[in-house]
C-alpha cells in the first residue's frame, strides 16, 4: 500500500538516482581535486557547482514528484538568505583563524554556492517532473 508520503520508489529511477548520485560524487570530487592542486582555474568552481546541482536533483529522483523538488525551494532560499545575511552563522562552525589567506570568505562563497545549487535543482526538478510524466504516477 502506498502511502502519501515518501512512497516506496519505483526501482528503475532508483537505480537512475543512484547512477545520478555517483556522477555527481565523481564530479564534485574531481572538481575540489582540481581546485585543490591547480589553483586559479574557474572550470573547476564551474563543475563544483554543476555537481552538486545533480546531487541534489538525484536525491529526490526516486520519487519524481515536483511537490517534493518544490519543498526544497523554500528550505535552501532560506538557508543563502541566511548565508548573504549573516555569513557568521556559518562561520562559527569552523575555526576561520587558521583558515589561510581570505579562507573565511571562501568558505562563505562555496556555502552560499552550494546553497544556490540546490535553489537551482529544486527549480529544475519541478520544471523536469511537470513537463516529464511516468506511467506508474
Amino acid at each position: 500500500m502506498k502511502t502519501k508520503f515518501f512512497s516506496r520508489p519505483d526501482a528503475g529511477r532508483l537505480k537512475k538516482a543512484r547512477i545520478l548520485l555517483f556522477i555527481a560524487f565523481a564530479v564534485i570530487v574531481f572538481s575540489i581535486s582540481g581546485l585543490i592542486f591547480l589553483k586559479g582555474y574557474p572550470v573547476f568552481a564551474f563543475t563544483n557547482f554543476a555537481g552538486f546541482v545533480l546531487f541534489f536533483y538525484a536525491l529526490l529522483h526516486p520519487w519524481s514528484k515536483a511537490s517534493y523538488y518544490a519543498m526544497t525551494i523554500p528550505v535552501f532560499l532560506a538557508l543563502l538568505l541566511l548565508c548573504i545575511m549573516n555569513p557568521s552563522f556559518f562561520l562559527n562552525m569552523v575555526d576561520v583563524g587558521k583558515l589561510p589567506g581570505h579562507g573565511a570568505e571562501d568558505l562563505a562563497w562555496v556555502i552560499g554556492g552550494i546553497f544556490f545549487a540546490g535553489l537551482i535543482a529544486g527549480i529544475f526538478g519541478v520544471i523536469r517532473c511537470l513537463t516529464f510524466r511516468y506511467e506508474d504516477d
